[in-house]
């Protein structure tokens, strides 16, 4: 038998081959497994998409963090259910005394801690974010589920021209203000009284605090204000401890309130000055004043209508080399600045200055002026409106302007003149304001032009009221200062679109016609810069022209 070996080749290969096919075969097939398992994810997704947050409606809102959103709401999860509304908190404890929560002004804005450009408040604590939100109240109708797309456009309007009024709700965050010390609102509707007993705050059973205010009158302007707990001296402030600037509103969406219903706005207060902070200024009166040039101290006794029996010091500015031996016998031109406690300096608890210091030194030196002597009388604080007002077209404010004048005439500047070495006669004297401050220059100036030939009129603030006295008073001035300055913003009430803009521009020109239309007009310089606003910067800003135009070098 032959014998042979065993040929294991052919026959022991045949697996190994097989198994090199499969996984070929599984190399080239996951990838289109993987492939198909990707596309139909991405199919599922499709069909059961995340819903998106509608988008934010407002004036301008964007993304902004909602800086400027007046209304804004997510959509709801399920397009088959309206958005549900907030439900009623239990714990909220009933109203026992206090203002009642009124069930009839569900809409609620809440604005930041004041509404002005120059102010410079502290950050508000806790809730209050100086976000603008209006949030839609249980009390409205469920929004219903729609199947096409809506644009909802709002009506911005300014709280103080809705007829039904407007409800400010205060947060005194820092709980000072008690029933025995309550808030109140000064403002410009009731001629800055920091106690008006009708402008008094209640407390709610939420420890904040409330009032309801109605326009005035119809087409009422802009209101400006502040909180108070009683006088000047209990203004509210910042977290710096400084006042802020006068609060302005937003505008609100008129779209959202039901026929009469109110919007309410929440404010916060972030402290107020305290009864030893009020006394602290009278101790320091006599601190240094930071000044460019020398600033001199003198005392004023008296004043006008409730400020009558009042001690004030003046802050008289003097030209570089007043004190020179060689200028001994020199007289100089005088400049009386009414409210001209921020001439030179940033008072304590103020929020800007004129730098009349900085700017008339410059223009001395750069000889585009001649050199002069600045007047700064303090207004009376608490009694401002009583010396500012020639007319009575401001509630509570005992208007006394005629008796203001003769103080000013007959006391401060025989004062000054022997105080200082002043150039005596119209053609060297000039009288100058802003605001209420504007309004008394262009009175007093008017009704004196033999003492003052020269008159600056920043930013004049009214033309006379609902019945306009003082839009008739100028109307039957026959003889102006000789030399005119009259400055005014074009963003006087901050709105850039705003009709109080175009009222106060108005009232510039009309100062400007009125002067040039008289049998001896005077020269006139009016200067209207658009981006300026109602405060210190910009009439810090016009000084250097209005010195020019004034008081030329000769």
């Amino acid at each position: 038998m032959e014998s042979g070996t065993t040929d294991s080749g052919p026959a022991g290969g045949a697996p190994r081959r097989r198994m090199s096919k499969w996984l070929l075969t599984a190399i080239l097939v996951a990838p289109v497994l993987v492939v198909a398992a990707l596309l139909y994810l991405i199919q599922g997704s499709i069909n059961s998409g995340t819903k998106l947050a509608g988008p934010p409606v407002g004036a301008g809102a964007g993304h902004t963090g909602m800086a400027n959103e007046y209304m804004h709401r997510d959509a709801p999860e399920d397009p088959n259910t309206p958005a549900s509304e907030p439900a009623a908190d239990p714990n909220e404890p009933a109203s026992a005394g206090g203002a009642p929560d009124d069930p009839n002004t569900p809409v609620s804005v809440a604005a930041g801690e004041d509404g002005t450009e120059n102010a410079s408040p502290g950050e508000p604590t806790g809730d209050q974010t100086g976000e603008q939100i209006v949030e839609q109240s249980a009390e409205q109708p469920a929004a219903q589920p729609s199947t096409t797309p809506t644009t909802v456009s709002a009506d911005l309007v300014r709280p103080e021209t809705l007829p039904q009024g407007f409800v400010l709700v205060v947060d005194d965050v820092t709980r000072q203000a008690s029933d025995a010390e309550p808030i109140y609102l000064a403002s410009s509707w009731n001629g800055w009284d920091p106690m008006d007993p009708a402008r008094q705050l209640e407390r709610r059973s939420d420890g904040k605090w409330q009032i309801v205010l109605t326009p005035p009158e119809a087409d009422a302007a802009s209101i400006a204000f502040k909180f108070t707990m009683g006088g000047w001296d209990r203004e509210e402030l910042n977290s710096d401890g400084d006042a802020i600037a006068n609060r302005l509103l937003e505008p609100v969406d008129r779209s959202r309130l039901a026929a009469g219903e109110r919007p309410v706005i929440e404010l916060a207060v972030i402290r107020f000055r305290t009864p030893a902070e009020a006394r602290a200024p009278r101790s320091e009166i006599e601190r240094p004043i930071e000044a460019t040039g020398t600033v001199v101290r003198l005392e004023l006794v008296g004043g006008a209508g409730r400020a009558a029996g009042t001690v004030r010091n003046a802050q008289v500015w003097l030209p570089p080399g007043y004190s020179d031996p060689a200028n001994a016998q020199r007289r100089y031109p005088v400049l009386y600045m009414l409210d001209g406690q921020n001439l030179f300096q940033t008072p304590p608890g103020g929020f800007g200055e004129w730098h009349a210091d900085e700017t008339a030194t410059r223009l001395i030196e750069e000889g585009r002026i001649e050199p002069l002597i600045i007047v700064g009388i303090p207004h009376a604080g608490l009694y401002r409106s009583d010396e500012y007002l020639p007319f009575s077209w401001i509630p509570n404010a005992d208007a006394s302007g005629a008796a203001f004048e003769a103080w000013l005439l007959g006391h401060v500047m025989p004062r000054v003149e022997r105080a200082f070495r002043v150039q005596t006669g119209a053609e060297h004297t000039g009288i100058g304001g802003a605001s209420l401050g504007g309004v008394m220059s262009v009175f007093i100036g008017t009704r004196h032009p033999d003492v003052f030939g020269r008159m600056l009129a920043e930013s004049v603030s009214t033309m006379g009221g609902p019945t306009g006295e003082f839009s008739m008073f100028v109307n039957g001035r026959e003889e102006w200062p000789r030399r005119v300055f009259i400055g005014m913003g074009g963003r006087e009430a901050r709105e850039i679109a705003s009709t109080d803009n175009d009222a106060y521009v108005e009232w510039a020109r009309s100062l400007e016609r009125r002067a040039l239309a008289t049998s001896r007009p005077p020269e006139v310089k009016i200067v209207v810069v658009p981006e300026h606003a109602h405060n210190e910067d910009a009439w810090a800003a016009r000084l250097p022209e209005a010195l020019e135009f004034l008081f030329p070098a000769r």
